[in-house]
């Protein structure tokens, strides 16, 4: 990604709710340290690609490469990197809509998060930069969105970094797995061994990590994919049973039922109905 740097005497965006003021990608520094006791007055995202110094609570701290800060308007900045030249990514935004999407994505302030990949932020930022570059009047929506998401994927490595919360890698895959094969037998047994663990311990863990049970969660996605097939009237509903894993119609048009609120025949008339 080519790299740039600009500021806005004149925000392009500029309302209560958005205002960007800066935006940088892949910007070179040379070796210094930034301290600014007061901060800039709005929100700050910055990405190191190189090993960096931030301030804490404790003090100065050396962080890895690919950490990312977030700082809120009353924060003051203290970062930088002494022993050679060093690059990052960046954005000064401000307004009451960056401080409710970070509030709900529950992005740490003022707290280093490690391990971010620097595409996050730079595709983000990129993404901004060439809709108020190529626009006389630029979107505030699509603005908005590309903050929007770069909140929320920051959100979620965050919380990925507290062990409790992060879901190992064979559980997802074992939700997948559900999600990927609605029309096979659903054995615990089997699913306890594709985790290598007893049954109580596989439906205990299971729920833990997706709070509801293996069971319910597999009709859960057998039923969702029943209304999908649903829309083509083509299929049988019949048909569709057998898709989803039920040979039984009447089951399978009970548990539909119970999950969609009417028999599927009900919703495809309805549907047409509507078309």
């Amino acid at each position: 990604m080519k790299p740039f740097k600009t500021f806005y005497a004149d925000p392009p965006i500029e309302t209560p709710e958005l205002s960007i003021h800066a935006l940088g990608v892949g910007e070179w520094m040379a070796p210094c340290i930034i301290d600014r006791p007061s901060g800039t007055g709005d929100y700050l995202f910055m990405h190191f690609h190189h090993e960096t110094t931030l301030g804490t609570p404790h003090g100065p701290q050396a962080f890895p490469a690919n950490t990312l800060m977030v700082w809120a308007p009353e924060h003051g900045h203290y970062y930088g990197r002494l022993a050679s030249r060093w690059c990052h990514s960046w954005m000064h935004c401000d307004g009451s809509a960056v401080g409710r999407m970070l509030d709900a994505a529950a992005v740490p302030l003022a707290t280093p998060i490690t391990g971010v990949d620097p595409a996050i932020i730079e595709s983000s930022v990129a993404a901004m930069h060439d809709e108020i570059q190529r626009h006389a009047r630029a979107d505030v929506l699509i603005v908005e969105s590309q903050v929007q998401i770069l909140a929320r994927e920051l959100g979620r490595i965050a919380r990925s970094r507290i062990p409790s919360a992060a879901v190992p890698r064979r559980w997802l895959d074992l939700r997948r797995h559900l999600e990927e094969s609605v029309g096979e037998a659903v054995r615990l047994r089997d699913l306890a061994k594709r985790a290598g663990c007893s049954v109580p311990h596989f439906c205990s863990e299971f729920k833990r990590h997706f709070g509801t049970s293996a069971i319910d969660f597999a009709i859960r996605s057998r039923m969702h994919r029943a209304a999908i097939l649903l829309r083509d009237r083509n299929l049988s509903v019949t048909s569709i049973a057998g898709q989803v894993g039920y040979e039984d119609i009447h089951h399978f048009s009970k548990l539909f039922k119970k999950h969609h609120g009417c028999a599927p025949r009900t919703l495809r008339q309805r549907w047409l109905a509507e078309a």
